[in-house]
């Protein structure tokens, strides 16, 4: 019988460690086989949702009317702009179109309004919503004044297309230019493949 050296022991141990470092190393999330990584599906999780918003009239799109003690007020249909987290800088196309409006408070004149919404991030994809806005314009004029609301969201496409969640709008104010408003809620998308 064969005595194995100490030479020969410490090179079996090297190249022992040298395979299971390899293995190791190759077995990392990031060298997972295409079949294995296109089963995997991360969840859905809720996530902030923060931003600041804007609108100008689209005066191409009839407005509705709203019926009041004062008379016919036309709601109109509005371009949204904004930068908002997981949306990133609204694109053209983004809107908001009135559905209904009713008197919600005759003592202070305040309005009721839903809107289907559309908002476009940068990549196209689009997430999409129901707003339901509380708008209390001022006297004389009513064409400025303040409101509130929330939006659920309502799907959309790409990334968004199993969308879910909602955010409030707060510090909402108006004038002839157009309004300016914060959002604050959250999301929740998910079924990414990575």
């Amino acid at each position: 019988m064969t005595a194995i050296s100490k030479k020969s022991i410490v090179v079996l141990f090297k190249a022992t460690l040298l395979v299971t470092l390899f293995i190791g190393v190759s077995c990392t999330s990031e060298s997972v086989s295409d079949f294995d990584s296109q089963n995997k599906r991360a969840e859905k999780k809720e996530r902030p949702m923060k931003g600041n918003m804007s609108n100008t009239a689209d005066l191409s799109v009839d407005p509705i009317f709203c019926v009041t003690p004062i008379g016919p007020v036309p709601i109109t249909t509005n371009h949204l702009f904004g930068n908002v987290t997981h949306l990133g800088k609204l694109q053209d196309g983004s809107s908001g179109s009135p559905q209904t409006c009713e008197v919600y408070d005759e003592a202070t004149f305040t309005l009721r309004i839903t809107y289907n919404t559309i908002y476009i991030a940068p990549n196209g994809d689009k997430l999409y919503g129901l707003s339901e806005t509380f708008v209390t314009p001022a006297p004389p004029t009513f064409t400025s004044g303040s409101f509130y609301g929330s939006v659920t969201i309502d799907g959309g496409t790409g990334r968004f297309t199993d969308a879910e969640g909602g955010w409030d709008e707060i510090n909402g104010s108006f004038d002839d230019a157009g309004s300016s408003w914060q959002i604050d809620g959250s999301i929740s998308y998910g079924s990414i493949t990575y």
